[in-house]
């Protein structure tokens, strides 16, 4: 999207009489452009109802970002992946417990992207997974699908007698650049 932001326009209106004279007006307009997300993340597959994990079973997670386009606010146009009319670059970080190994082939797979996101796994087990949505890259309302981006992947631990809690010791980070209209970058 071209403009984000508080964009002044000018409209002209001209009006002519029945004799042909006219008359031209100008007004101004203010557009605000202001896209905003509300990322949720769950798992996905095997059903969530169990917080028990099993050590090299293959698990899905969906990332699901909810971001709109800006322009209906309080409408829910929203994308479940970053939203294409505003993306100029995004980087989401998403820590994952020491133990967890991304299935590389399995993800990309499962996701389909069809343009040029990836999906990659920093370092090897525990490294964090990050998704890279380049510009002109993600989805809008209108091709959305019914998912986010889903991250495959097992824990390489031995099976404990004992219940053992896994989790990341850090919060998601969704790093996006776009443009306002002033030409200054805002990241959000």
């Amino acid at each position: 999207m071209e403009f984000i932001g508080d964009v002044l326009k000018k409209i002209t209106i001209t009006k002519k009489d029945e004799a042909g004279n006219s008359e031209t007006k100008e007004l101004n307009l203010t557009q605000v452009v202001s896209p905003e997300m509300n990322p949720t993340f769950k798992r996905t597959s095997p059903i969530a109802d169990s917080v028990r994990a099993l050590p090299n079973t293959d698990y899905t997670y969906e990332l699901d970002i909810n971001e709109t386009d800006g322009v209906a606010k309080g409408l829910d146009y929203s994308s479940k992946k970053v939203n294409s009319t505003v993306n100029t670059n995004t980087i989401i970080t998403i820590p994952v417990p020491d133990s967890f190994v991304l299935n590389q082939d399995k993800t990309y797979t499962i996701n389909d992207f069809g343009d040029q996101t990836t999906i990659t796994q920093a370092v090897g087990p525990g490294g964090t997974i990050v998704i890279h949505v380049p510009k002109r890259s993600g989805r809008q309302h209108w091709n959305n699908g019914s998912f986010g981006y889903r991250i495959v992947g097992h824990y390489a631990v031995a099976q404990s007698v004992d219940d053992t809690v896994i989790k990341a010791d850090k919060t998601i980070h969704i790093d996006q650049t776009i443009i306002k209209a002033d030409g200054f970058l805002l990241e959000i």
